[in-house]
This record gives structure tokens, sequence and C-alpha cells, in this order.
């Protein structure tokens, strides 16, 4: 009979008759080809975790080289994204259920489960852990866009922050504000307006690399997170975002022409954090705005 899929393993249990009968109960599941590793301590674990994908975790508790909630949680620091799924013994349920409130997917009681159990408790387990990391990462997204919200910027942002305080590079936000949204939104209405957020959007996604922070703060403002070699450079960045919306207002026939103001700042020795960044890229902008609106650009 062809199983469905094949499902990599990892059983984390020092008593080798236990490793060795749940082994044998994954072996005869006729939904899933198990392909089983085993570790019968947590520091062999951790090192299967850095060289081999799994899965699944099957972790017991209680091993020579770690006890209890601790076991839990170096593993799951090791490989947070990774479902993990309690062995217990029935005189430590307590701890099983620290676990699961810390963010196992499950546990099970030693001696008291069949082949088909197992193999629920680790379907479910994949399963639950697919849907937390799906609503894990939409918290952090904008459902509109795509982009960053403005939680997920915050976040993101603050860990590239500290990275680039130990390099050389200067870390810079830039403060992006959709020009005229009012106007896109009242005439030709909010439809219309959504586009323009998502050209922006698409604009952004093309003109930062991988390794910056874009967001879509809320309404229409935008920011992006980087590190630039040079504070020459920030301009840099403002004529290529100014270049593709030139670009796509040339090759679309619409009623508005889409345009922004930009800010940014820099973080330096005054620098006391991302949100006071924040906002002086976002004065910044503001100036620039109010220097367009007088001009009547």
């Amino acid at each position: 009979m062809n199983k469905e899929m094949h499902l990599n393993v990892l059983i984390v249990e020092d008593n080798p008759g236990d490793a060795r009968l749940i082994e044998i109960m994954l072996h005869d599941s006729a939904q899933f080809d198990f392909r089983c590793k085993k570790a019968d301590r947590l520091s062999a674990a951790l090192d299967a975790m850095n060289a081999v994908h799994f899965d699944v975790i099957l972790l017991d508790l209680a091993l020579p080289d770690s006890f209890g909630l601790e076991s839990f949680l170096k593993a799951r620091e090791a490989t947070p994204k990774t479902p993990i799924v309690v062995l217990t013994g029935n005189d430590d349920e307590t701890i099983a259920l620290s676990a699961v409130r810390e963010g196992a997917q499950d546990y099970i009681v030693k001696g008291q489960f069949d082949e088909k159990q197992l193999v629920r408790a680790i379907n479910y387990a994949i399963e639950r852990q697919k849907t937390v990391l799906h609503l894990h990462k939409m918290s952090f997204k904008d459902e509109l866009t795509g982009l960053n919200n403005r939680r997920g910027f915050m976040i993101k942002a603050d860990e590239l922050l500290k990275i680039s305080r130990r390099g050389t590079g200067v870390f810079t936000i830039y403060f992006i504000d959709l020009d005229g949204m009012k106007h896109i939104n009242d005439s030709l209405g909010h439809s219309e307006g959504d586009k323009a957020l998502m050209d922006m959007a698409d604009i952004m996604r093309k003109s930062f690399r991988e390794s910056d922070v874009t967001a879509r703060l809320g309404g229409d403002e935008f920011a992006a997170a980087v590190v630039l070699e040079a504070t020459e450079d920030a301009p840099v960045v403002k004529e290529r975002l100014q270049e593709r919306m030139s670009r796509l207002n040339a090759s679309e026939i619409r009623s508005y022409i889409l345009a922004a103001s930009i800010g940014w700042a820099f973080c330096d020795d005054r620098c006391s954090g991302l949100e006071a960044l924040l906002n002086m890229a976002d004065e910044v902008m503001y100036a620039e705005k109010k220097k367009r609106k007088s001009a009547g650009v």
C-alpha cells in the first residue's frame, strides 16, 4: 500500500525500549512513511536538529542531561518552527501541561497510547503548528499590501537596528507618505485608493533589498528600515522610489499621478531608539510635503 507522504521524526527518549516501541508503531502506519531518528540525550537531539529538518519531534522531558520544562524550552529555542509532542509518564503530566502552555503542540502519556493515537497526535501537532505559524505571520502583515504592518515593522526593524550597531553601516529609517490620497478616495472611490496603496507597496518591494524591512504603517503611510554604507547614499534610495513611480505613471492611464513625500533619519550616537527615529523621519517627510504643496507640486 502506498503511503501518502514521508515525515522525518526525531524521537528523543533515553529508554531504549520505549524508543523502539515508538519506532515500531510509526513503521506500521499505513498513512505515512515515518523516517525516524533517535537521540537519548538532549545534547544529541540538539545536534540532530542543527543537521536535519524534522517534521515533528517526540520529546521525553526526563533525560540524563536535561529534565522537565527546561528540556522543552531548549528544544523549542533550537527549532522554534518545528511542532513538538511531549512524551510523559504518569507522574509528570503537570510538567507536560506546562510545556503545552509554553508552546508544545500536544503530550501523550507513555504506555497509554497505541499506533493510531500516536499517529493522530503527530498529524494534529503538525497541522496545529501550521495554523500557529500562519496566524503569527498574518499578525505581522498588512492585509491589503502584504508588507509588514506597524507591529511587524517595529519588531523586525529593531532587530535590524541591533545588528547594524555591531557593524559599520548607517541604520536609516525612511518615512513615505502618499500624496493626494484623500482626493483619490473621495473622487474615485476607495477601491482606486486601495489600488494606489498596492502600487506603492509593489514599488517598495522592487526598490528595497530583501534584507531591508518595509511596511505599511497604516493609512497612506509607509516606512522602510535599511542599513546604508554611508549617509550620502540616502538620496539615492529616494531617487529610486521616485523613478519607479514615474515609470508607473508613464505606463498607465489614470486620472491622478502616484506621488509621495519622503523623509529619512539616521541613527547616530544620539539615537534613543526606533520610535524616536521614526518620528524624526516623519517630521522630515512632513516638512517636504509642506514644501511640495507650497510649490504646487
